[in-house]
């Protein structure tokens, strides 16, 4: 759930917007282009005019008619889930092109599997060092009884 804009409003359609536009793509490198060498780039052009285009929608609704972000990008949520089963007619489309395999690196990812694991398991935080709740509570001066799952002032 992304927070959009200085206004810290919610997106809630922003995997919905992503699977329409992901399935526009392979519609048009399979369907319409017919796998052409030159399918992959105008597909890929294709989807991100798309995505912009839904999102300078969906942002006139929020910023010109007042209609709160919630409500506008719920009610994209369902349209563009819909209209993702839509384009494909409910089946897989497949192969792409395998060239268009390489823009997110393919199988192995963009540093390749163990590299990608390794930064993985680099970058998430040590296990001694508290987060979310814990740590929630360890700045706001809380003690945390986890026997009972509730908060309880600190005794002085």
């Amino acid at each position: 759930m992304p927070v959009t804009g200085p206004l810290s409003h919610i997106d809630l359609s922003v995997g919905s917007v992503l699977g329409f536009t992901g399935m526009c793509i392979a519609f048009l490198q399979i369907e319409v282009l017919d796998d052409a060498a030159w399918a992959w780039p105008v597909s890929v052009l294709a989807g991100i005019a798309a995505g912009a285009a839904i999102g300078a929608w969906q942002g006139w609704w929020v910023a010109y008619r007042g209609v709160p972000a919630f409500v506008v990008t719920l009610g994209g949520l369902l349209v563009f889930r819909g209209a993702a089963y839509l384009v494909a007619d409910g089946r897989t489309i497949a192969p792409l092109s395998s060239t268009f395999g390489l823009l997110g690196g393919g199988l192995d990812g963009s540093i390749g599997a163990a590299p990608s694991w390794g930064l993985g398991t680099r970058l998430r935080p040590p296990r001694n060092r508290p987060t979310g709740v814990r740590l929630a509570a360890r700045m706001t001066g809380w003690d945390m009884v986890l026997c009972s799952n509730r908060f309880e002032a600190p005794s002085s």
